[in-house]
This record gives structure tokens, C-alpha cells and sequence, in this order.
């Protein structure tokens, strides 16, 4: 179950930066013609804030996206651990012996 966490808290390290950065979010800022600016320049204009701003900090910082990324993907990776874990190896099975009459 350890391995399989640490497998996908390598997996976040490299698919969530990825994904910020195919959003258009960059360590340059956003992006010209990608996603982040199609719904900069419809939605918030000059202003942004909330969630926008959020990804756009996260962009121009490569350590932080890769620890998040890192802290998502172990996360996700427990959890799909434990369920398959759970689904093997159930605690709660009861063991019934019959006794055969001879």
C-alpha cells in the first residue's frame, strides 16, 4: 500500500504542474491564447480573484505546484489503496464452521 502511494504522489508531481500549465497558467504568467486567458479576458477583465488568482500564483511557482502535486496524487493514492485493499482482504468476513454429524 506504501509503494502505491508514493507511485502516485510521484505521478501528481509531474501531472498536476502539467495540467496548470496546459491550462495556460505559466511561470511567465497566463499564456496567450490557451484556456486561462480565453477566461481571463471573458470573465475578469483587469480583476481577478478567487480561484483565477489562486492558479495564477500557483503557476509562476514550479516548487509549490509539484509539493501540491506531490500531497494530491499520494492522497488519491491511498484512497484507491485502501478500496482495493478492502475489496482483497475484507476485515469484517466471518469465518462459520459446521460441524458434520457423524
Amino acid at each position: 500500500m506504501f509503494t502505491w502511494i508514493i507511485i502516485s504522489g510521484l505521478i501528481g508531481c509531474i501531472g498536476f504542474p502539467l495540467v496548470i500549465c496546459i491550462l495556460g497558467f505559466t511561470v511567465q504568467g497566463v499564456r496567450r491564447k490557451s484556456c486561462a486567458s480565453g477566461v481571463q479576458s471573458t470573465y475578469y477583465r483587469g480583476e481577478t480573484g478567487g480561484c483565477f488568482s489562486c492558479c495564477q500564483s500557483l503557476g509562476t511557482s514550479i516548487f509549490v505546484m509539484v509539493i501540491i502535486g506531490f500531497v494530491i496524487g499520494a492522497v488519491s493514492g491511498g484512497f484507491i489503496a485502501h478500496g482495493v485493499y478492502e475489496n482483497h482482504h475484507p476485515s469484517n468476513e466471518t469465518l462459520t464452521f459446521e460441524k458434520f454429524s457423524t
